[in-house]
């Protein structure tokens, strides 16, 4: 089993518990607006507060658009709220999986799960005899192929993100700071790992990263034959350059895996 720290899908995790408590928060506004409308409203009824006959009909025309646009405003928002949270929770999901699969890897292998540094979030490193590797999990649905640009197409339309220019650029940075940390500077593979959809896209079809569905990770990353291998001196170095960078993060904490 391979040495495992961090908790996979932590970041995504706390976006979207984020996103529920924005949802609640936006709803007890809107619902404080409206009672304070409300309650005007009825303590004028009632000759609680006096005004003048002239006012009362363009007052009530307001409230009553007030409450409407509040009630529009209110369904958008919390809308797009839950979408969001949704779509993190899934990825979370997507996330454990993966982490599950590589705590698979043989005992010389070091995993380090949600590493989030300066350059972006990596969803997973994982650095042993065949290489080093940083991987972004989708949890895409659906049929994933390349677009000739060195991009990715997803059910035959261009993602709204550049995902793998993404990964690779932080791959690119990833690998500066290692090599200031322990003076290594291993070849970064970018690999993105989709548990939900179906894969199209062949090795070597985008030139700087790699597809693979989640099944074929674990012989992806174990018969790398490509990458030059690394000594258990160089995977001891370059996994504590990692772990110096994940402890760079405050809430980067190693899981139970790591722990035993």
């Amino acid at each position: 089993m391979a040495r495992v720290l961090g908790k996979p899908g932590r970041y995504v995790e706390n976006e979207s518990v984020h996103k529920s408590q924005q949802f609640v928060l936006y709803c007890l506004i809107v619902a404080c607006v409206c009672a304070v409308i409300v309650g005007f409203s009825l303590a004028r009824m009632f000759n609680a507060i006096r005004v003048p006959f002239w006012f009362s009909i363009p007052f009530s025309l307001l409230t009553l658009g007030v409450i409407i646009f509040c009630y529009r405003m209110l369904d958008k928002t919390t809308d797009a709220l839950e979408r969001e949270r949704i779509h993190f929770r899934q990825g979370a999901v997507g996330e454990a999986l993966v982490g599950y699969i590589l705590e698979g890897l043989p005992d010389d292998f070091v995993v380090l799960n949600d590493l989030k540094t300066e350059f972006g979030n990596i969803d997973h490193c994982v650095v042993g005899p065949t290489g080093v590797f940083c991987i972004d999990t989708k949890n895409w649905r659906g049929v994933v192929e390349v677009d000739g640009k060195g991009g990715l197409l997803l059910n035959g339309k261009s993602t709204t993100k550049d995902d793998v220019g993404r990964l690779v650029s932080t791959c690119a940075e990833t690998k500066k700071k290692i090599k200031t940390l322990c003076g290594h500077e291993p070849f970064i593979r970018a690999v993105l790992v989709f548990t939900s959809a179906h894969v199209e896209a062949k090795f070597g079809s985008i030139k700087y990263a790699d597809c693979v569905r989640d099944e074929r990770l674990h012989d992806y990353i174990t018969d790398s034959r490509g990458n030059a291998r690394l000594s258990k001196g160089q995977i001891d170095s370059i996994s504590r350059a990692f772990e110096m960078l994940a402890g760079m993060d405050k809430g980067f904490e190693p899981s139970r895996a790591a722990k035993a």
